[in-house]
C-alpha cells in the first residue's frame, strides 16, 4: 500500500525524548514507515518555547538530527527535495522523507532565512503555530489581526523560494491575507472541518472552498479533538469529517496529514502509522476504493507532481 502524508512531528519529538527515529515507541519510526510500499512522509520541525530563544539555530539542530538519522538507518528511506526524487525513490521501493518547517519563528524575522531553509531541503512552511509571531497570529492565540507586514512579505518570498505556504494553525484573518497575496497553491497540511467539529484549528467551509479554488490540498488530521467536539470520535465520526470536506472542496482536495507525534489522542484503531492499512480499509468500506486511493495517495501525488 502506498500513501503520502503531509505532516508529522516525529523529528522534534524523537530528538527531545532522546530516542531514535529508526525504531521507537512513538507514532512513527522508519521501521514501521518502510513496511509500506515506498510511502512519502513530510516531517516537520516544530519549536517549543525553550527553542524560541535561538529559533533558527534550533531549527538547524533538528534538521541535522533528521539528516543524521536518515543517513545511518538500515531501512530503505531517503531524504527527498523534489518530485523527481520521490519517483527515483519509488522506483527502487525506497520511502521518501521530506522536510517541513512549522512556525515562522524559525526565520527570526529575516526573510533570507527562508532561502537558507530551502537550501536545507524544506518544502513546506507553516506561517504560525498556535501562538502569535512576527508573521501573524495562530488560531489559538486569541488575536484577530491578520498577517503583519513581514508576514505579507514572507508570502511573496515563499512563492519565490518555491515552498508551499501552509495555513494550518493560522487564524482566519491571516488565512485570507495569504489567499489574497499568494501566486501559488496553498496547503493546510493537518486540519479538518470546523462545520463538523467547531475547534478553532479547523477550517470553515469557505476556507475549504478557497483552498480548492487555489488548487491546494488539505491533510486530514487524526487528532481526536479535531474530529468530534468531545474528543471521543468513533469510526463514523472520522468518515463524517472526511465526507464533509470532500462535499465542500471536491474529491481532489483531501489527502493525509495525520499529525502523528504532534497529538496525544487519536481515534480507536488509528493510533500510529502502523494502522494505515486499517485506515485505508475504513475509508474504502464507507466511501469506496476510488475515494480511499485518492485520499491516501492519488490526490497528493498529483499535487506534488504539479507543484513540488
Amino acid at each position: 500500500m502506498q500513501f503520502i502524508d503531509l505532516h508529522c512531528d516525529t523529528i522534534t519529538t524523537a530528538f527531545d525524548r532522546g530516542v531514535s527515529m529508526e525504531k521507537n515507541d512513538l507514532h512513527i519510526d522508519f521501521k514501521r514507515l518502510t513496511s509500506f510500499n515506498a510511502p512519502v512522509q513530510f516531517f516537520a520541525v516544530w519549536l517549543n518555547d525553550e527553542c524560541l530563544k535561538k529559533p533558527f539555530e534550533s531549527t538547524i539542530k533538528y534538521i541535522e538530527f533528521f539528516r543524521s538519522e536518515l543517513n545511518k538507518t538500515k531501512y530503505p528511506i531517503q531524504f527527498a527535495r523534489s518530485y523527481t526524487d520521490i519517483i527515483y525513490n519509488r522506483n527502487r521501493r525506497v520511502s521518501s522523507a521530506l522536510l517541513a518547517i512549522e512556525g515562522g519563528e524559525a526565520i527570526e524575522g529575516d526573510l533570507d532565512n527562508i532561502h537558507r531553509l530551502r537550501e536545507q531541503g524544506a518544502r513546506i512552511f507553516t506561517l504560525t503555530w498556535n501562538r502569535k509571531n512576527t508573521l501573524g497570529a495562530g488560531a489559538l492565540s486569541g488575536c484577530e489581526e491578520g498577517l503583519t507586514d513581514l508576514g505579507k512579505a514572507a508570502v511573496k518570498e515563499l512563492n519565490k523560494a518555491d515552498m508551499f505556504i501552509d495555513v494550518s494553525h493560522l487564524n482566519e484573518v491571516g488565512f485570507y491575507d495569504v489567499c489574497s497575496l499568494t501566486e501559488k497553491p496553498i496547503i493546510a497540511s493537518h486540519s479538518n472541518s470546523y462545520e463538523v467539529c467547531p475547534f478553532p484549528r479547523n477550517l470553515k467551509d469557505d476556507q475549504i472552498k478557497e483552498i480548492a479554488k487555489l488548487g491546494g490540498v488539505i491533510g486530514f488530521n487524526l487528532c481526536a479533538d479535531f474530529i468530534r467536539a468531545d474528543g471521543k470520535p468513533d469510526h463514523e465520526d472520522v468518515i463524517r469529517q472526511i465526507e464533509h470536506i470532500l462535499n465542500i472542496g471536491g474529491e481532489n482536495v483531501l489527502g493525509l496529514g495525520c499529525d502523528y507525534d504532534g497529538i496525544t489522542n487519536t481515534p480507536k484503531d488509528l493510533e500510529d502509522v502502523g494502522c494505515s492499512v486499517f485506515f485505508f480499509n475504513l475509508i474504502e468500506k464507507y466511501l469506496g476504493e476510488d475515494i480511499a486511493q485518492k485520499i491516501f495517495y492519488a490526490n497528493l501525488d498529483m499535487f506534488l507532481q504539479d507543484n513540488l
